[in-house]
């Protein structure tokens, strides 16, 4: 497995990158990662997808990891549209002629879902793990209000989410590497959570004008992001689609007790469509 870094230029900024690829690649995954998070910590899925010749390219979002900017936000939410569009021209140029999935875990997965909806999707499938498309616990009124008047008047102004790490996986050792790594932050500003929200409204309303091949994962026990996002999208999707929850899963699936299981079935159901 051979591993390289990218330093990718948009919208002004740094965007970084990784890519890992298998001695002969059949197909690429480009994955966006969750709110807080990074590229770096999909390395254990790369290894898992190139064992089976899948190549991996997975960017830092505008707002997280090592892109330049500040932490929690993006220049705005169709800017991190244009990092899928990135990833995806990047997989283009980098593997030339092989097909193209793209993967989306909480936030990635809210990105991934408006990008296929909204612009469309030049790939041959998607996962969308524990998309972040309706909150677990929702905010109280006062929240709303401070978050609503903050948008219209510092727009650009992050704050701590206050994330219980707790509540990532049900592994002890996982939480502590989470609460560890000095990459994870828990800021977001008001355009981006605003920006989440409004393209999760869109997303659940236009589900069934989706067409791409779809896995869609989700724990049973997410205290973070609702399942009822994801078995929308599977029920009203009416397109190839697979609806796979983990029953008393946590947020981070690929990082919970089932992890090895959902990154063998992301690695099949690729492989499936590969041969399609």
């Amino acid at each position: 497995m051979a591993h390289r870094e990218l330093n990718l230029s948009l919208h002004k900024q740094v965007l970084y990158g990784q890519i890992w690829q298998p001695e002969t690649p059949k197909a690429v995954l480009v994955i966006h990662h969750g709110h807080g998070e990074h590229s770096g910590r999909y390395a254990p899925m790369a290894a898992v997808m190139n064992e089976a010749g899948i190549a991996v390219i997975a960017l830092d979002q505008f707002g997280h990891g090592k892109t330049t900017g500040s932490q929690g936000v993006p220049p705005s939410y169709d800017a991190m549209l244009d990092v899928v569009d990135l990833g995806i021209k990047e997989a283009k140029d980098q593997f030339p002629g092989l097909p193209i999935f793209l993967h989306g875990h909480s936030m990635g997965g809210n990105i991934v879902a408006a990008y296929v909806l909204r612009r469309g999707a030049p790939a041959n499938g998607v996962i969308l793990s524990s998309a972040f498309l309706v909150l677990e616990v929702k905010p109280t009124m006062t929240q709303n209000i401070m978050a609503r008047v903050g948008k219209l008047l510092m727009p650009s102004l992050a704050q701590p989410t206050k994330l219980d790490a707790s509540h990532i996986t049900r592994i002890p050792e996982e939480v502590e590497k989470y609460k560890n790594d000095p990459l994870i932050h828990d800021m977001m500003s008001a355009k981006l959570y605003f920006g989440i929200l409004d393209n999760a409204d869109y997303v659940m309303e236009h589900a069934s004008e989706w067409s791409l091949p779809v896995l869609i994962m989700h724990g049973t026990g997410d205290k973070i992001v609702s399942t009822i996002g994801s078995e929308h999208l599977a029920k009203h999707i009416t397109g190839v689609v697979t609806y796979r929850p983990f029953e008393g899963g946590y947020h981070e699936v690929h990082y919970d007790i089932e992890g090895a299981e959902m990154m063998t079935e992301i690695k099949d159901w690729i492989l499936a469509h590969v041969t399609h």
